[in-house]
């Protein structure tokens, strides 16, 4: 027994080397291109390793850190700007690995997905994103640095039991530089559609404005405010009403006009008022009320251009009531956190790298959800 210790020694040393190196992180880029401040962009999350992966393919799990330009003139009082970090509130955004996003990335394969930034820098936050801002996009799920041994959810890990590379809390792209872009298409017309503005250039006309953003919690609770204001400079006898106000809906379910159909109502001369110059009225509209059942089904950013049709046909002519139609310039951008629908409708987007790049160029886009 005593001459197999020595044996057994050597064979416990050789099989468990004292000096070995512990395995690293997982190699993986993130990488976000279309990069101009309006958007969209689109992430590509790349497995640059040799070890399968098991990877969060969810771009709710993404954050933007956004530091502005700096200032054209600066002083010596002048401060750096702030770095603002933009993220989905708690309601959109997972505190887990949703299993159906849930993707096996061999080496070489790439996850890509076209999003929205202002999803994400919405309100306030969303005045960083102009030409010249810096950005770093995260994708996963923040640790604290006291913590030595990170713990699941992870955005990736390794498949085999006996990999060589450690899993990955969060995985960061490189900072990027947002270039000025196109301004976004606009639907609204350019010049008033009053019949009269063409002839008279200080005709009572309407304009219509409503907030730039709403953050609602769900479908009912988008209640949007439109204000109608007499822009021209003569008075109007008008007679304005909720149920003129309509919608164009853009958003992930698709596009939608809310509001009521066409109709000449014949309006007793009682109903009309006179409008004077610069003068609001203002109307709050819930729009499950006026839209059509499914159009805010799901979470996620909707634009809402609101307008208006002022169509008193049965009134006197006599009157000189006004008549015409009028479209918000700009749309009120709308982030539903919750809904009766899923955020994704569609498997997430995997190429792998067997793809040849022709054929990765012909993908120019992946579909977004």
């Amino acid at each position: 027994m005593l001459r197999l210790l020595p044996i057994l020694a050597a064979s416990v040393s050789a099989s468990a080397p004292t000096g070995s190196a512990p395995p690293g992180p997982a190699s993986m880029t993130l990488e976000v291109v279309s990069v101009s401040e309006n958007g969209p962009w689109k992430l590509i999350a790349t497995n640059t390793g040799e070890e399968p992966l098991r990877f969060a393919a969810d771009a709710r799990l993404l954050s933007l850190e956004v530091t502005p330009p700096p200032p054209a003139t600066t002083t010596k009082r002048s401060r750096a700007p702030k770095k603002v970090t933009c993220t989905l509130p708690s309601a959109l955004r997972p505190d887990s690995v949703a299993p159906d996003r849930a993707v096996y990335l061999q080496p070489g394969a790439r996850w890509e997905e076209v999003f929205d930034p202002a999803l994400y820098c919405f309100g306030k936050d969303g005045e960083v994103l102009v030409s010249g801002a810096t950005v770093v996009a995260k994708l996963g799920f923040p640790s604290s640095s006291r913590v030595k041994k990170p713990s699941a959810p992870f955005v990736a890990e390794p498949v085999r039991l006996e990999a060589s590379v450690t899993a990955l809390k969060e995985i960061a792209s490189e900072p990027f530089v947002l270039a000025a872009g196109d301004p976004p298409p606009s639907s609204a017309p350019s010049e008033p559609t009053d019949p009269a503005s063409g002839k008279d250039p200080k005709a009572p006309r309407l304009s219509v404005t409503t907030p730039a953003h709403l953050d609602a919690s769900n479908a009912g609770n988008v209640v949007l405010t439109a204000t109608v204001r007499n822009v021209g400079m003569r008075s109007m006898l008008v007679h304005l009403r909720r149920d003129q106000l309509f919608f164009d809906v853009e958003g992930p379910t698709g596009l939608f006009r809310c509001g009521p159909e066409e109709a000449v109502r014949t309006v007793p001369r009682d109903f009309f008022s006179t409008m004077a110059p610069n003068a609001t009225r203002s109307f709050s509209v819930r729009l499950v009320e006026v839209c059509p059942r499914d159009t805010f089904a799901r979470p996620g950013l909707y634009r809402v251009r609101a307008g208006i049709a002022v169509q008193d046909g049965g009134a006197d002519p006599r009157w000189g009531a006004y008549e015409g139609l009028s479209v918000a310039k700009e749309p009120t951008l709308v982030r539903v956190r919750d809904g009766e629908g899923p955020f994704y409708l569609t498997a997430p987007y995997v190429v792998e790298a067997e793809s040849t790049e022709a054929e990765s160029a012909s993908q120019t886009d992946a579909p977004a959800d």
